[in-house]
């Protein structure tokens, strides 16, 4: 009730509000968690990419950009990446494979693709709940097809969690960015999730996202205008807000993206792995070239396997000391969260967890 409270507080004023991996509030905690990880040899998160496909040709995306995301008679797109679904029997293996992790945080169903593009999805949720490996399920969706009875079967089969990517509200403005125009389709997709929740007292969270408006002109105002859109539609819902995500220069090859340097470490390869459609194994859900593979599903018995990889290690470490030859893909990305900074200044601490210095018998 706390978060109904402040709203209450707040004369029952709605704004948006930061992503959770940039909420200085969470900071200490998300840090603590991360660690705890690295030291436990553990994952908090899981990206399952269950297709590659998407019904959207966003501007931003490299994997589905009309000028970018144009793909040859096998399907291949850039480096190896194959759109595709995943199937129903790779996800129950990759269920099987998550023994000998502790529960996660956060199951995230969602990669380089639209996940209600697959038809196999409400039976993923229902076996991901089954096998309890997370203490949520989280689904990160463009709302396209999420209609209210999809919406409905979703949250029984075991959702937690719905993150929905709309970025911009205005219907011209839509139809530029993510290139369908198809902009009151997802309003009313929205709305009727909203009445779902509130009519039935659905126990799911969801937040509506949109793009901060810092860097890139398209998205001013957007923000404001998204908020007070569903102002009064998520009033009283103490479970649903509107957040602000940053808009990643991934893996761009223009302007911005050149003159960007990174110069911090990346939480996400501490903490979390992605799973392509086809059971690859990356260290970053962004990974729409394959440049940061780590191994496969088929590859290993359990899935913490590849936490103590040579290839993931290298790669942590040189996040680390910020040496980008072994991951180029990571030196032009602007992707920042709260607890970056943080890493750096723990660089020895962590690579004493990494690289552990062996006691002989005689010095123990």
């Amino acid at each position: 009730m706390n978060e109904y409270n402040n709203k209450m507080k707040m004369n029952l004023e709605i704004k948006a509000v930061p992503a959770d991996a940039c909420n200085q509030e969470k900071k200490d905690e998300r840090l603590t968690h991360i660690l705890d990880a690295i030291r436990d040899r553990q994952l908090l998160a899981l990206n399952i990419e269950t297709t590659s496909f998407c019904n959207l040709k966003c501007i931003f995306c490299r994997m589905h950009a009309e000028r970018v995301g144009k793909t040859d008679e096998k399907g291949q797109s850039g480096g190896g990446k194959i759109k595709k679904h995943m199937s129903l029997e790779l996800f129950k293996k990759i269920m099987e494979k998550c023994r000998g992790l502790d529960r996660l945080k956060t199951l995230f169903l969602h990669g380089l693709g639209e996940p209600l593009l697959n038809p196999h999805l409400v039976e993923m949720v229902r076996i991901a709940k089954t096998c309890d490996i997370a203490e949520k399920i989280t689904l990160i969706t463009n709302a396209v097809l999420l209609k209210q009875q999809l919406f409905r079967e979703l949250v029984a089969a075991g959702v937690d969690n719905f993150r929905i990517s709309l970025d911009v509200i205005d219907r011209d403005q839509y139809r530029k960015i993510k290139g369908a125009d198809v902009g009151e389709v997802v309003l009313k997709n929205i709305d009727d999730c909203l009445v779902e929740i509130k009519n039935n007292s659905l126990p799911v969270s969801l937040s509506i996202e949109c793009m901060e408006s810092a860097v890139d002109k398209n998205y001013a105002d957007e923000s404001e205008k998204i908020t007070e859109y569903f102002s009064e539609k998520i009033r009283r819902l103490p479970k649903v807000d509107v957040r602000l995500v940053k808009l990643v220069n991934w893996n761009e090859r223009g302007e911005r993206y050149e003159k960007f340097q990174r110069k911090f470490p990346c939480e996400q390869a501490f903490y979390m792995l992605m799973i392509h459609s086809d059971g690859d194994v990356s260290m970053c859900c962004k990974d729409d070239r394959k440049e940061l593979l780590i191994g496969t599903v088929s590859s290993v018995d359990s899935l913490r396997d590849l936490l103590s990889s040579e290839k993931l290690i290298a790669m942590r470490k040189a996040l680390l000391l910020q040496d980008y030859s072994l991951i180029s893909a990571c030196r032009h990305c602007d992707l920042r969260t709260s607890v970056d900074a943080e890493l750096l200044e723990k660089k020895d601490f962590l690579l004493g967890f990494l690289f552990p210095v062996k006691k002989s018998l005689d010095n123990p």
